[in-house]
């Protein structure tokens, strides 16, 4: 769900979790790796060059 753009409050509410703390303790790992691959994604962007 993460991967598809969903917030923490969209999974806890999908889950039924009755407290986001509960999602966010069980996620947690999933939304640090999903940062990890941006900021890799934003380094190569930003090192690309185009020229005109």
């Amino acid at each position: 769900m993460f991967a598809a753009g969903a917030s923490i409050k969209d999974v806890q509410v999908r889950l039924g979790h009755s407290d986001v703390q509960t999602t966010m303790d069980i996620y947690t790992n999933v939304t640090d790796e999903a940062m990890k691959r941006r900021r890799k994604q934003r380094r190569c962007s930003s090192n690309t060059w185009i020229f005109s």
